[in-house]
């Protein structure tokens, strides 16, 4: 992989190449390179801000934990999520796309498997299915 960096001895590049072997996934559980706090340190010395480093890195790290932890409930959600029928959401989102697939095509050129009569919701069966004919 190609290097961004464009000063490879700034005071950046030691803590960006160490950010980097720890890798994705310990930075959104919260373990952030040391580096970081001490350049966020001598940054609010140099600007001369009221507030802490300490502060800050703690703030970092409870941001990137709500972020693992929304994308960890919505995951969940996803896919382990029940209905009321008992279905999970991506369950009934193949549900959706098959009947949308069929929304346009014949009624006549449907399989039998297609047919409403296997309609998890109860629906009226069509005339192929093999309870037979709607009898009006």
């Amino acid at each position: 992989m190609e290097s961004l960096l464009i000063q490879k001895s700034s005071k950046y590049a030691m803590s960006v190449w160490i950010h980097d072997k720890l890798g994705w996934d310990n930075f959104l559980e919260g373990r952030v390179c040391a580096s970081w706090f001490h350049l966020r340190q001598d940054d609010i010395l140099k600007r001369k801000l009221r507030r802490s480093a300490g502060k800050w890195m703690k703030g970092l790290m409870r941001r990137l934990l709500q972020i693992t932890h929304q994308q960890w409930t919505y995951r969940n959600a996803t896919v382990h999520l029940k209905m009321k029928d008992g279905r999970t959401t991506a369950q009934h989102e193949t549900i959706l796309s098959e009947i949308l697939e069929c929304a346009y095509v014949d009624p006549d050129d449907l399989l039998a498997k297609h047919c409403v009569s296997q309609c998890p919701f109860g629906h009226v069966p069509c005339n192929e299915c093999a309870i037979g004919p709607i009898r009006a």
